[in-house]
């Protein structure tokens, strides 16, 4: 499955960092929505800090936006 969309569920940051280490690992991934979900830094951190050089080889489009991720989320 090339594209995972989660938007509008009330994911938050404890269940995306859950989540986290299974989508890192799905090779053909090249999109992952996520706007909507009650993401916030911490949840952002979670999906994209330690990355692998494999992790996410192909996501085009990562779209987390109308959450509550901050400038420093985004560092």
């Amino acid at each position: 499955m090339a594209r995972n969309n989660f938007a509008g569920n009330a994911i938050g940051d404890q269940a995306l960092a859950s989540l986290a280490p299974a989508l890192r690992k799905r090779p053909a991934l090249t999109n992952l929505a996520l706007h909507r979900c009650g993401i916030g830094d911490e949840g952002l951190a979670s999906l994209v800090d330690n990355l692998g050089k494999d992790d996410f080889k192909k996501l085009d489009d990562l779209d987390v936006t109308y959450n509550q991720v901050t400038d420093k989320g985004c560092n």
